[in-house]
């Protein structure tokens, strides 16, 4: 298992997550015993990453000549849910077009999945289930975009406070035994990283190097 899991790792971290030149240190999440995989839990980019060039471990897991048939299952299967995300996300308004032809790239995938490719009812989680019984087609019917429900951004922001605090701080600053603990600052260095990218979103740091940095922005 563990011989195993350090090949897919070795994919993950040069192919999806990272390149050759820039490798990540993603671990498959094993269980003390190291022989089963613990449930994998993903940021949304990650987890977005992963589906976008999910045919690199799929060439990996089916790479036998005997497996040709069922590597094509999973390298069509898996584009026709890339498809059919890219019309959910989307940010402009849904057409008639554009739902039905997300409601089939989302049948001819789930059909894939379920039966195909073997997964059965064990398969079927509670987004799957809201994908296939065309749950989502009526959300998109109605509303007619759910990109402006969105709360990935939010997520997003969560993900880089925790990276900023734990990577790039020391957790409440080494002040020293005579300092108490309230007078510590745990959210300085992220403060001061959200002001810096505030400048940078804003224009005002671009526009202070283009000019000779006395412009008012008041």
């Amino acid at each position: 298992m563990k011989r195993y899991c350090t090949a897919v790792e070795h994919i993950v971290n040069t192919k999806i997550l990272g390149t050759l030149a820039r490798p990540k240190q993603w671990k498959v999440p094993l269980n003390d015993k190291g022989d089963a995989i613990n449930k994998v839990s993903l940021s949304n980019k990650k987890t977005r990453q992963f589906i976008d060039s999910m045919d690199e471990l799929v060439n990996h897991i089916f790479s036998l000549d005997d497996h040709a048939e069922e590597r094509e299952v999973w390298k069509n299967m898996l584009q026709d849910y890339r498809d059919a995300m890219e019309i959910l996300r989307q940010p402009n308004d849904y057409s008639d077009d554009d739902i039905k032809e997300f409601q089939m790239k989302i049948d001819s995938f789930y059909l894939a999945y379920i039966e195909t490719s073997g997964a059965g009812k064990q398969g079927i989680t509670n987004y799957l289930h809201m994908l296939g019984s065309a749950h989502i087609k009526r959300f998109m019917k109605r509303h007619r975009n759910l990109y402006k429900f969105s709360q990935q951004g939010w997520e997003s922001l969560n993900e880089k406070v925790k990276l900023i605090f734990f990577n790039h701080s020391q957790r409440g600053g080494n002040y020293g035994k005579s300092i108490e603990e309230n007078e510590r600052t745990y959210l300085k260095s992220i403060y001061s990283c959200f002001q810096r990218e505030l400048l940078w979103v804003s224009g005002v740091g671009e526009n202070y190097f283009m000019t000779d940095g006395t412009a008012n922005y008041e």
